[in-house]
């Protein structure tokens, strides 16, 4: 997965929890080393938390 901020790879920082339908789970960016949420349903990623950039 990319970081929704700065496009560089990031990786599941081990954190995961369930919020309103969605499995949650936390990465870390490898490039500016925020961390962001990334939303699935159904096995599918919907959207992460920042948004991605356009």
């Amino acid at each position: 997965m990319n970081c929704p901020r700065c496009g560089k790879v990031a990786h599941p920082s081990g954190k995961k929890w369930k919020f309103s339908g969605f499995d949650v789970e936390q990465q870390k960016c490898t490039g500016c080393s925020k961390t962001f949420s990334a939303y699935y349903k159904d096995g599918k990623l919907r959207h992460t938390v920042p948004k991605a950039k356009k």
